[in-house]
């Protein structure tokens, strides 16, 4: 696409484990429920970086980059649910929340805070100038042999939803109209977590080929002393 619109990715998995609700009665029902969710995203990725443009861009010519950021993580949920119901003069009213205990596990982020100059010269290297660069990831299996699962981190978030439903019952109706609220909360990595700020106010060449055959998660903490 060579449009001038931000560009974004998202992904996302999830493991449901087991879970149940009970109703109480006709107005009050409560469960719990567990799950593990990995989840990336970035919703305002620059459009000088999309391929096309970058691609076509010439040499020597600077441009700007406005602030960006991208994150990543791993964690598992254990979650408690309550919905109250309630009948109305036409239909029917939901309002329910989720209560959730989060685990984390792995991590990372990159935070671009301020808008710099972007130089593509010759032979693949790049030049950068007033960069204000925060990054930070987990390390507890950077320099590991075998992956395993370590809890680095933990926090709180709550789910809050509302359908109100306008017709004879819930399965016979005329429309529905309902709204969410997900994941409003925070985790924060205490263990085995590292923080970096690039901070350079001056022009800086990087000869982007030294970072060219990164192998896996093993070469991170190389590449980080690298890029510092």
């Amino acid at each position: 696409y060579r449009g001038n619109q931000q560009r974004y990715f998202s992904a996302l998995a999830n493991v449901v484990g087991p879970s149940f609700y009970i109703r109480i009665n006709p107005q009050h029902t409560i469960g719990a429920f567990t799950r593990v969710r990995s989840f990336a995203s970035s919703r305002n990725i620059p459009a000088e970086y999309g391929y096309y443009r970058y691609v076509e861009r010439p040499l020597n010519e600077a441009f700007s980059i406005a602030p960006f950021d991208l994150s990543g993580m791993l964690c598992s949920e254990i979650g408690s649910n309550y919905t109250f119901t309630t009948e109305t003069a036409n239909g029917q009213f939901t309002i329910g929340a989720n209560l959730k205990y989060l685990a984390g596990y792995e991590a990372f982020y990159m935070n671009n805070q301020t808008q710099f100059d972007y130089t593509k010269l010759a032979e693949n290297d790049i030049s950068g100038d007033e960069v204000d660069l925060e990054y930070g990831f987990t390390d507890s299996n950077t320099n590991a042999d075998d992956f395993e699962l370590e809890q680095n981190g933990s926090g709180f978030a709550v789910d809050l939803g509302m359908i109100y439903t306008f017709g004879e019952s819930p399965e016979n109706y005329d429309w529905k109209i309902g709204f969410s609220l997900l994941d409003l909360g925070r985790i924060r990595f205490t263990q085995n977590a590292q923080q970096h700020l690039i901070q350079q106010f001056n022009p800086t060449i990087v000869d982007t080929d030294l970072f060219r055959v990164l192998n896996g998660v093993n070469d991170v903490e190389d590449y980080t002393r690298l890029l510092s």
